[in-house]
């Protein structure tokens, strides 16, 4: 008669075989799914100056940058950009110029104090929802924008890790902003190892 450990030992490996057997099985089905899109990709993206903010589509920049016409549904970017007197040419030029970057140099470079310090500042300017850190948030959006080895600003707009992107313009647009900032930081940093 086997005894009652040797019993336990028997049905806890058994239940190890379908266990691995089952994620075996899955393991593709989950590769797919979760490689085929994003969990959460921006949708929109909303500029705040004080009490004034337009919103406009993530993907009708898109369009508009790839086909120089704008979207049938896209009224908010036409309006926005009347209201800046902003030509299609110049804001498509700012969102698909690329920088070519190594995707593990600028990992490196991220995970450094001053990366983070860097990251800290900008976030200033980003409005995340509660619970969304922002310095995960623009390291994981720049990470993932350069895998293949360019980033641009459309890019880090479609790859932000929030359905919604707001940046407050009267952050950014101040002239001490990115100074005053970085004034605590001492460090010194040399960016020779990440070329």
């Amino acid at each position: 008669m086997p005894s009652l450990v040797s019993a336990d030992r028997h049905a806890l490996s058994c239940f190890a075989r379908r266990v691995l057997v089952r994620s075996v099985a899955i393991a593709p089905i989950a590769l797919v799914a979760l490689t085929a899109a994003p969990a959460s990709a921006a949708e929109r993206l909303t500029l705040a100056y004080g009490n004034f903010a337009r919103t406009v589509a993530i993907d009708h920049l898109a369009v508009l940058c790839d086909t120089g016409t704008f979207p049938a549904a896209a009224s908010e970017l036409r309006a926005g950009l009347a209201l800046f007197d902003l030509e299609v040419a110049t804001l498509c030029n700012a969102l698909t110029e690329s920088v070519a970057v190594n995707i593990l140099d600028l990992d490196a470079a991220l995970h450094t104090d001053i990366g983070e310090d860097l990251l800290f500042v900008a976030g200033q300017a980003i409005h995340n929802p509660p619970r969304v850190a922002p310095i995960a948030a623009l390291r994981g959006t720049l990470l993932t924008a350069a895998e293949d080895g360019s980033v641009s600003a459309i890019e880090l707009l479609q790859r932000y890790p929030t359905p919604d992107v707001a940046i407050d313009l009267a952050v950014l647009l101040r002239d001490d902003w990115f100074s005053d900032n970085l004034d605590g930081v001492t460090r010194e940093f040399s960016w020779e190892g990440f070329r």
